[in-house]
């Protein structure tokens, strides 16, 4: 009997040993909830002490977390309309690897105060694909794609100018029509140093912070729309359309 016990309790302690490809998806997922859960609290009890920024972001991120591909460029047109300002701008994505993109902006940003004027606005980026979400996994799977990007912009208005330098968290999850095209949602989050230069007076610098829920559709394999809502300084909408990849 105590041989029969045995033997019975340890099967039963081997088979529980090692844990299974979905417990461990499940664990990954799990932490990533964590971790978004105390990136918004951060992002909400430092929000509260940076009151005195005072301008938003120039440009909308209209972008999933997945990069354009190696030796691939998209070309995009967008517009970003705000409660401090309206931006209408282009863009050109070149990927240099499988998971590395560079993304530059230009355009004419028109800033809603008195006194000041419509001015080009110039922006780049840099970004980097470290999770690749997979319909069909096998072993560890990420749950999504998730990229980190740093990005500058300026904007010379008249009589100030302004002058930011932020990192990027963006994360999104791919599903499929019955057509193949992708689409789902996508989310940012950014923080960012940013510098106001007005003229004959010294120049200020704040930390802000901003989250970009956004959605996108691909309409065909070199046609994808997006349309983001910016919860920031510059709060508004965001939209666009990105033709490629070429």
């Amino acid at each position: 009997m105590c041989r029969y016990i045995s033997k019975h309790l340890s099967k039963h302690l081997s088979n529980h040993s090692a844990p299974s490809a979905g417990f461990r998806n499940t664990d990954k997922s799990q932490r990533l909830i964590s971790v978004l859960v105390i990136t918004l609290a951060v992002f909400f009890s430092l929000k509260a002490e940076s009151a005195s920024a005072r301008n938003g972001l120039i440009f909308g991120s209209l972008q999933a977390a997945p990069t354009v591909g190696d030796d691939i460029y998209k070309i995009g047109a967008s517009a970003l309309i705000g409660d401090d300002a309206t931006s209408v701008y282009g863009s050109f994505a070149y990927g240099f690897g499988m998971f590395t993109e560079g993304r530059i902006r230009f355009g004419v940003s028109d800033p809603d105060r008195s006194g000041s004027d419509p001015a080009i606005s110039i922006g780049a980026e840099l970004k980097y694909q470290f999770w690749n979400y997979s319909e069909n996994p096998t072993g560890f799977a990420d749950p999504l794609d998730l990229s980190l990007s740093g990005a500058f912009e300026f904007a010379s208005y008249d009589p100030f100018s302004i002058t930011s330098w932020s990192g990027n968290v963006i994360g999104s999850r791919p599903f499929h029509n019955r057509r193949g095209h992708r689409y789902g949602p996508y989310g940012r989050f950014n923080a960012r140093f940013t510098t106001v230069n007005p003229a004959g007076s010294p120049a200020e610098t704040d930390i802000e912070f901003a989250i970009s829920p956004g959605f996108y559709f691909q309409f065909s394999p070199h046609l994808t729309g997006q349309v983001e809502f910016s919860f920031d300084r510059n709060t508004g909408i965001a939209f666009g359309f990105d033709f490629g990849p070429f």
